[in-house]
């Protein structure tokens, strides 16, 4: 933090357009944009679409519905916090590239379950326990660790602006989601899923070969990283990412 402070002395706080223009941060960018996407576009909020008519299905009481819903939104609350208890420990690249993994392996199963869901009367409170297990694994995975991304990617200067682009692809994603996916369901129904599985395969495989660790290093040695990838295989004079003051 003080080599950060000390690298960051006299630098003027950066805009929006510096971080979508500037070379020197293109892969923070794609390193916080695609996993903040991935927040909206994994899934998550068409399970609560969902919700209601697996619980019917499953027998559950009108009127003991909302209890369920409780369950599964303190459930997100208590994984969220799990998360900042082991993130340090497990490392953001492990937790939300094998997070995003494992949702979309269980929404895979998941849209099997929804298929077959009248052949025996147990399949319903599958398709419940498979709800709570996305759930859990968001919370422990993509959403504790992308609060936390635009801090761990970017140096001061530049961090601001990265939490405006973080939000507002954030915001973009679930208005998206609102008004584009009740006709999606209607169209395709449970294979709905299928878009966000192929989206939560393409995030982990993006985080886990293509994002640096951020684990146990300083933001000068992240900033490192990432400067080998901004600037892989060119061999003009490289722009100073670490005191920020070329375009």
């Amino acid at each position: 933090m003080k080599g950060e402070r000390e690298s960051m002395q006299g630098q003027e706080a950066k805009t929006v357009m510096d971080v979508l223009r500037s070379r020197c941060v293109r892969w923070q960018l794609l390193a916080l944009a695609i996993p903040c996407a991935g927040v909206q576009f994994c899934g998550n909020n068409a399970l609560y679409f969902y919700a209601f008519d697996i619980f019917r299905e499953a027998g559950v009481a009108e009127d003991k519905m909302h209890y369920l819903s409780i369950g599964i939104g303190a459930t997100e609350f208590v994984t969220i916090l799990l998360c900042s208890l082991v993130i340090e420990r497990a490392g953001r690249k492990k937790l939300m590239g094998y997070g995003y993994l494992l949702m979309g392996v269980t929404m895979s199963i998941l849209i099997i379950t929804l298929s077959i869901k009248d052949l025996y009367s147990w399949i319903p409170y599958v398709n419940i326990s498979l709800i709570f297990t996305v759930m859990c694994i968001y919370g422990l995975g993509p959403s504790g660790v992308s609060m936390a991304l635009p801090a761990d990617l970017f140096l001061q200067a530049w961090r601001p602006s990265a939490y405006v682009c973080s939000g507002t692809i954030n915001w973009v994603g679930l208005f998206l989601i609102g008004m584009l996916f009740p006709y999606i369901v209607e169209g395709i129904g449970q294979f709905c899923f299928l878009i966000f599985v192929a989206y939560c395969i393409f995030s982990s495989l993006f985080m886990l070969y293509f994002v640096p660790e951020t684990k146990g290093k300083s933001m000068i040695e992240i900033a490192e990283d990432f400067k080998k990838l901004n600037f892989k295989n060119r061999h003009t004079e490289k722009e100073n990412y670490i005191l920020q003051t070329q375009f």
